[in-house]
């Protein structure tokens, strides 16, 4: 838990405490012979499908939002999404360039989706420059997604 600093703690942290404390001498070696895919203590993670997700968001009273495609490279799946109830795309986010921003904008009209932004603030460490609320949603955007998650509480 030291290592992970308040973060989800996942196997390269494992790896470094069994590295910290001589039982082996590398990461690598940690993944190779324990923690990695077919080691005995390598446990699979469990995932859903977007779907999955899209209907899990929805039957929770949420609002389904697609965050940061620019990152992802994941255009063509849009489309699939919308058809499962996919409702809003983030648009405005800290790592999307001018081009992005527009082509997403485009995106998001053409299916009708809801625009987000997000600064996808996690500390100064690990973004440095970007900061809280530095890229954002208008409350405009709230109240319509306060009005989705309200419908579906009907």
């Amino acid at each position: 838990m030291r290592l992970a600093k308040g973060e989800s703690i996942g196997r390269p942290h494992i790896a470094q405490v069994l590295v910290n404390k001589g039982v082996v001498k590398s990461v690598r070696e940690a993944f190779d012979l324990y923690i990695g895919t077919g080691g005995p203590a390598y446990v699979p993670r469990y995932k859903i499908t977007p779907e999955e997700g899209i209907a899990l968001i929805q039957k929770a009273g949420g609002v389904a939002v697609l965050a940061h495609p620019g990152i992802n490279k994941l255009d063509k799946e849009i489309e699939g999404w919308v058809k499962a109830g996919l409702q809003g795309i983030e648009v405005s986010h800290s790592e999307h360039s001018k081009e992005d921003e527009i082509k997403y904008s485009q995106i998001a009209k053409h299916y009708g989706l809801l625009m987000t932004g997000g600064s996808d603030f996690h500390g100064e460490e690990l973004k440095p420059g970007v900061h809280l609320g530095g890229w954002g949603t208008g409350y405009e955007i709230v109240e319509k997604i306060r009005a989705l998650a309200y419908q579906h509480h009907i």
